[in-house]
């Protein structure tokens, strides 16, 4: 267990992701949706993939406590668009695949940097699908658009909730588990990517 680090548990999550973060911001399905070109059929597979992704993560994590206060409710959101849209597997058909994997806080802590970091980048897509698909965060753009204005204010209440963890956490396991959670979704994406050929 690390006790002490100079460097932060943000900034230290930011450097073990960034190599496959970024791919996902290359990913041929991610960079469908910020081309003029995009398709409801396009942005529809996403969601669908981020919609089993999360699923699949929460059933993991629904049951560990105490939460941090201020997480992105991404299921209520996708439930939003798809009614919005069309499309979404029925959510009680979904396999619980996370459920298996251990969960414990240090994981947790991972997985949320995933969750809470993609509620900032997806300011920038949803305004992108908004101008390509005149969509709107009331009306399809519900999970992109996260916390709308106070995006930017919760991404900073969270990294403060990090500081407040750094002295007693394993940051191995930390890093481990938001490193897994993006090769997951690249995995996921991949999958998406075959079933639409």
């Amino acid at each position: 267990m690390m006790l002490y680090s100079q460097t932060s548990l943000h900034q230290q999550l930011k450097s073990a992701t960034h190599p496959i973060h970024e791919a996902l911001h290359v990913h041929p399905l991610m960079r469908r949706l910020m081309e003029p070109e995009c398709t409801l059929t396009d942005y529809r597979a996403v969601l669908e993939v981020f919609q089993r992704f999360y699923v699949e993560a929460e059933a993991r994590f629904n049951s560990f406590a105490p939460k941090f206060d201020g997480e992105a409710p991404v299921l209520a959101w996708l439930r939003e668009d798809f009614c919005a849209i069309g499309g979404g597997d029925d959510f009680t058909q979904i396999h619980h695949a996370g459920e298996k994997k251990k969960a414990d806080f240090f994981s947790y802590l991972g997985y949320l940097y995933v969750k809470q970091g993609s509620t900032m980048g997806g300011q920038v897509i949803s305004r992108r699908l908004g101008d390509s698909l005149g969509l709107s965060p009331k009306r399809g753009l519900r999970f992109f658009s996260g916390f709308g204005e106070n995006t930017r204010q919760n991404w900073l209440y969270f990294l403060r909730y990090l500081e407040e963890q750094e002295l007693a956490i394993n940051t191995d396991a930390a890093l481990a588990s938001a490193r897994d959670c993006f090769l997951t979704l690249e995995i996921m994406l991949n999958e998406a990517i075959v079933e639409t050929a």
